[in-house]
């Protein structure tokens, strides 16, 4: 018996993978991203030909415009479940149930959407990767539950979801904006609606556009799950840290005549992750300043849609400490230096 020769068993392969090549996979066609490489799906040794064919869950690169539509838009969330690339890859996992209860509630399925929310926050992530997936994933599931429970005409129940949601980033300005505007809905203005709306008055002078709309109009609610944070890998975070601690050139501080420490960061990442990166070295450099507090006095932001939801390419932040002129002025705005570096130095590491 003659045994065919690597390059026909590669020839061959090739022609079996060319006809699935040509049509977008049932993830792209329901969110618009692929699949995560090897690494991220627990199939790191498989040979680097049969990953580079697409047959064995390799990675796949990203196409928006293959975002199906309406009912086909369903059904592709739908068949993406039952891949069993899917299945193996817990993150992924969580971002198609989600993106599934986004489109249901597109058709006004709240029931079912918020049940989708709650799927997306039971999955049984990896142990390293739950710090990661619970300020990333989970945050935009809790958004779409309360979203969903805003959908039925329970805004107790959605007011609440909206909290919990921003609750692991406190210091997140797009993310605090997005539960806000769930909790504009009911009339009256509760204590958690009122210090999330202080909070973010600290934050940031200029907010980031929000993207949060009745769940009645029905052709904004996907453009939610695109923005909200989808999973970021934690390599990213890590370099955001390290350019704190080793300032690049794509990191730059200076004073301004003012009086005010600008601060540019240029490594692209979620917009939320970009300005905490900033904020956590605004407090360190005030710490070393020999205060206790800082204000933001000025922000600036490039914005793009991309994988990890809203990012931002650069990120400008200005603050003061007691003792810069103006102080006075934006002390009532002012933020703990250490509650700062408790909250968000875990994220980014150093000291």
């Amino acid at each position: 018996m003659v045994k065919p020769s690597r390059a026909v068993l590669a020839a061959s392969l090739l022609l079996v993978a060319a006809p699935l090549a040509a049509k977008p996979s049932a993830l792209l066609r329901c969110d618009g991203h692929g699949r995560r490489d090897g690494a991220a799906t627990g199939i790191a040794r498989v040979p680097a030909l049969l990953q580079s064919l697409g047959l064995l869950g390799a990675g796949e690169a990203d196409d928006p415009r293959a975002r199906a539509d309406g009912e086909a838009g369903l059904a592709a969330c739908e068949r993406a479940l039952r891949d069993s690339r899917v299945r193996g890859d817990p993150v992924r996992r969580a971002e198609i149930l989600l993106m599934r209860g986004i489109r249901r509630l597109e058709r006004g399925e709240a029931d079912l959407a918020f049940g989708d929310g709650a799927a997306a926050l039971a999955v049984p992530v990896r142990p390293r990767d739950a710090a990661t997936f619970a300020r990333t994933v989970a945050v935009s599931a809790r958004l779409l539950q309360a979203q969903a429970r805003l959908a039925a005409g329970r805004g107790d129940e959605a007011e609440a979801l909206a909290a919990a949601a921003v609750a692991a980033r406190p210091f997140a300005p797009f993310l605090l904006r997005e539960a806000l505007l769930v909790m504009a809905a009911s009339p009256a203005v509760s204590s958690a609606e009122a210090g999330l709306a202080d909070r973010a008055g600290r934050l940031t002078t200029r907010a980031t556009p929000a993207l949060a709309t009745d769940p009645a109009n029905r052709g904004r609610v996907a453009t939610m799950a695109l923005a909200w944070p989808r999973w970021e890998a934690p390599a990213a975070l890590a370099g955001l840290g390290r350019d704190l601690a080793r300032r690049p050139a794509s990191l730059s501080i200076d004073r301004r005549p003012d009086g005010a420490t600008r601060l540019r960061l240029r490594r692209p990442a979620f917009v939320d992750s970009q300005y905490e990166a900033a904020l956590l070295l605004a407090a360190r450099l005030a710490r070393a300043r020999g205060a206790d507090r800082l204000a933001i006095v000025d922000r600036g932001v490039d914005l793009e849609l991309g994988r990890s939801g809203l990012e931002s390419r650069y990120q400008r932040l200005e603050f003061i400490v007691p003792g810069d002129p103006h102080w006075p002025d934006q002390a009532g705005r002012a933020l703990d230096v250490a509650a700062v570096e408790a909250a968000l130095a875990p994220v980014f590491g150093g000291s």
